[in-house]
């Protein structure tokens, strides 16, 4: 199968959004759960973080990738819980995360 996206052609360049997940089976690709991966270990390493707190967060990561009907409630978890992270686990779930969301989840989380 082929993943789905633009292309470059000789008579025309389109831009390319790599999609996070599989359009026919919904799996994340390799790229997308390396993101993940990096992402809830980073959370992990915060030691001034409640455990609940951490596993709320961590649980909503997937759903701030791609837009789902659960994306507005992953949103409001991740906004509520991320107050509590240390600025250096802030600022690497941003630097992680930023490329791979979508214009309105971006917005909703760091304005």
């Amino acid at each position: 199968n082929y993943i789905q996206g633009a292309y470059e052609t000789e008579f025309f360049l389109s831009d390319y959004e790599r999609p996070s997940y599989c359009h026919e089976c919904g799996h994340p690709f390799p790229w997308t759960s390396k993101i993940i991966e990096n992402a809830v270990e980073l959370v992990s390493l915060d030691d001034n973080l409640p455990n609940n707190h951490k596993e709320i967060i961590k649980l909503a990561l997937p759903d701030l990738l791609v837009e789902t009907p659960t994306t507005p409630l992953a949103v409001a978890k991740y906004r509520k819980y991320i107050t509590s992270a240390q600025d250096f686990v802030k600022d690497g779930l941003k630097n992680l995360m930023f490329d791979i969301v979508n214009e309105t989840v971006k917005k909703s989380l760091w304005g």
